[in-house]
Parts: structure tokens; C-alpha cells; sequence
């Protein structure tokens, strides 16, 4: 995952790549993921992020709680089959963190998160 850093007073950056992600990879293959489906207020899920055909992203107030809803997080071989699919090519093939997995949750906060941990889990009542 990228993360930007200021190098100057002019607001000059450089993108600098997360280190596990460095030491995992071989590929240009990403080492996190969107997630595809939050709970709203209705009970309903949605898609935090729209679809690619023009579906907008959904909105802060209508989630049922931005801080339990992922955004994205740590991607590997373990995690992904988890959610039922074969481990795309050059996945790492263990958490990239050791014992967890950074999650980014669509109020802004990142926990760290033990490996049983699912993201599914809060898109669900």
C-alpha cells in the first residue's frame, strides 16, 4: 500500500511502498483488499465503494457504523480463502504482518487485527 510523505516545504512527495508489502512480494500483485459489502442503517449491505460501472460509493451517515465498517486490509493466501477463493498468483503466501493483519476501517482508524479475525463480520446482523 502506498502512503505519501512529504519531502520539502513545497509539498513535493514521494509514494513509499509499506515495507512487508516489499519483502512479501515478487509481483505487482497488491498485498490488500477492498471490501465489497458494509451494514447499513436499513440492515441492508452495501458497497462502500461504488462499482466500476458508475455506481456511486456510499455515503458516512448511511452506514450503521463507519468505525466497525473495513474498508480495505492485509491480503494473503490464508485470508483470501477464507472468503472462498483460490489464492490469486504471487498472493503472499502468509500475513505479510506475522500474528495480524492491518485493517482500515471507513471512519479512518487502522487496527491491528488477530488472524481469525473476519472481515465479513460486521457486514452482517
Amino acid at each position: 500500500m502506498p502512503y505519501f510523505e512529504i519531502t520539502n516545504g513545497e509539498g513535493d512527495v514521494e509514494v513509499m511502498v509499506c515495507p512487508a508489502s516489499e519483502a512479501a512480494l515478487d509481483s505487482t500483485h497488491a498485498s490488500y483488499l477492498a471490501n465489497n459489502a458494509v451494514l447499513l442503517h436499513d440492515g441492508q449491505t452495501g458497497r462502500p465503494f461504488g462499482k466500476s460501472y458508475g455506481a456511486k460509493g456510499l455515503l458516512l451517515s448511511q452506514l450503521a457504523n463507519p468505525s466497525d465498517a473495513v474498508a480495505m486490509f492485509d491480503l494473503d493466501a490464508d485470508i483470501w480463502r477464507t472468503l472462498g477463493n483460490a489464492s490469486p498468483q504471487n498472493t503472499p503466501t502468509e500475513p505479510v504482518h506475522g500474528a495480524t493483519r492491518n485493517f482500515l476501517y471507513l471512519d479512518g482508524h487502522v487496527s491491528a487485527m488477530p488472524l481469525d479475525y473476519d472481515p465479513r463480520a460486521t457486514a452482517v446482523q
